[in-house]
């Protein structure tokens, strides 16, 4: 084998090198996308898609049958008045208990929450407004069973919600 080889073999083993350090970085590559109006959710390991339409995806995990609901409320800032909306909404109605609004930190970023018990199944709910991209957005999760877990997972979809450039962006 002469110098080229060599060369050829190095050049080669460096290539493959980098593309798997690529893939293996990667949040999108062998995960399952969704589209919410004109973005894009990475979905977390363990939830699949319930439904779905143009402006919302419903996810739910299978084995906890926790559910997440993402929507997209439209373009501009909207968190203020679709807050107050809901809290006055959930005080009014007559299944939902124990009611606080806080805000909740997740990636430098305060993002006000509701957190209420339904009496119905006795089950905790947590709605999240954010504003990214200048779009508003609501994260409704529904049956929680671990909230450790269940932030991980909306921290995870809001660090994955993207433009899909595929798609004509307002």
């Amino acid at each position: 084998m002469d110098k080229r080889w060599i060369y050829i073999l190095i050049i080669l083993i460096i290539g493959v090198t980098c593309l798997y350090f690529i893939v293996d970085a990667s949040t999108t590559l062998g995960s399952a996308n969704v589209n919410v109006n004109s973005y894009t959710i990475t979905l977390p390991s363990t939830y699949n898609v319930d439904s779905s339409g143009k402006e919302y995806v419903d996810l739910i995990n299978r084995k906890t049958n926790e559910k997440i609901h993402v929507e997209d409320l439209g373009k501009g800032n909207s968190i203020n008045t679709k807050l107050s909306e809901k809290l006055s909404e959930l005080h009014n109605d007559g299944e939902t208990d124990k009611i606080s609004n806080t805000t909740v930190k997740i990636d430098n970023s305060a993002i006000p929450t509701v957190y209420y018990e339904n009496l119905t199944n006795n089950t905790d709910n947590q709605i999240f407004y954010m504003q990214k991209h200048n779009h508003t957005f609501i994260i409704i999760c529904n049956n929680i069973q671990d909230n450790d877990t269940m932030m991980n997972d909306v921290n995870y979809i809001i660090d994955t919600l993207k433009p899909d450039f595929k798609q004509k962006q307002d």
